[in-house]
Formats: structure tokens, C-alpha cells, sequence
């Protein structure tokens, strides 16, 4: 699959830094990967802040929390938090 912006939604802003939810049927593998958030369909996206993703697994959903590393002209890379 393949990144969809009616799946994600910034849910909280404070000291600069943006939280959002964002839900899909891809793993949280995926949607951690690169390029998969791009400048263009998340044009407010800035480095630092937060995306708590939902993704499919097997048999249920799975929960990953990522932070903003780096944003490129092209695209947004998450860090998986631990």
C-alpha cells in the first residue's frame, strides 16, 4: 500500500513541535520506511515532531510511535522511538 493522507490527522501542537495519528492497513515497518511520508501530501510535517501510527499485523493491529528525523525537498524521515 502506499501512504494515505485520510488516514492521518495532527491531533495536538505545543513548544513547537506537532503530534499526529495517523492509521493504516500497512505494518508499522512500512510506514516507518523511507519516502513513505513525502513533502508534498505532508507539506506541515517538520522535524521533531511526532506520529503515533497504528499498522496491520496477522491477526491485528500493531502501534508504533515515530519521531520526525529529517525532512528532505522530497520527503519526511521517522525514527522509531523506543
Amino acid at each position: 500500500m502506499a501512504f494515505s493522507v485520510t488516514g492521518l490527522a495532527q491531533i495536538a501542537y505545543g513548544n513547537g513541535q506537532k503530534l499526529w495519528i495517523y492509521n493504516s492497513t500497512d505494518t508499522t515497518a512500512t510506514i516507518g520506511g523511507a519516502n513513505y511520508f513525502t513533502t508534498t501530501s505532508v507539506p506541515l510535517m517538520a522535524e521533531g515532531d511526532i506520529v503515533i501510527a497504528t499498522g496491520a499485523a496477522a491477526l491485528a493491529k500493531t502501534l508504533a510511535v515515530f519521531v520526525v528525523s529529517a525532512i528532505t525537498a522530497t520527503a519526511s524521515t521517522l525514527t522509531h522511538s523506543t
